[in-house]
């Protein structure tokens, strides 16, 4: 049985790889993935942090968590940031097109959207990454049970 975290970070993943273009995006949903930087923006997702909380006397407890997706687009200089504004827009109307429920216990709530320049090659590469809060209840005892 597979963690319900990474059941949720591999449905971010697919709903992206379905509702943007392969021959645009690269999508990865790993903690540890690299890839080389192509003609397509990559785009990360993975959770940076997870808050626990109990809810009860019982074994179900509530998950907050901060799910990052990040968005690496190459290109020039004059360009890169209505290019980097374009795929915060296809991002989260993939993320807010998406039904949830079956999943988390209320929609992601877009947190925080900031942006960053990565300078370790030639080519001009920016970087988007924005951070969803994501809720969602699992048994203490069975990390892959989902809401008792």
């Amino acid at each position: 049985m597979t963690h319900l975290r990474t059941t949720i970070r591999q449905t971010f993943r697919d709903v992206l790889e379905s509702a943007l273009s392969p021959e645009e995006y690269v999508v990865v949903g790993t903690r540890t993935s690299k890839r080389n930087r192509t003609d397509e923006s990559v785009i990360d997702v993975r959770f940076t942090e997870i808050d626990v909380s109990q809810n009860s006397m019982g074994d179900d407890r509530t998950h907050m968590g901060t799910l990052m997706i990040r968005v690496y687009r190459s290109g020039d200089e004059a360009v890169i940031d209505e290019l980097l504004d374009l795929d915060e827009a296809r991002v989260t109307g993939a993320v807010y097109n998406y039904d949830w429920s079956r999943l988390l216990e209320d929609e992601p709530e877009l947190k925080r959207i900031s942006f960053e320049r990565e300078d370790t090659t030639d080519e001009t590469v920016g970087v988007l990454v924005l951070q969803f809060s994501v809720e969602y209840r699992i048994n203490k005892l069975n990390p892959n049970l989902m809401r008792s």
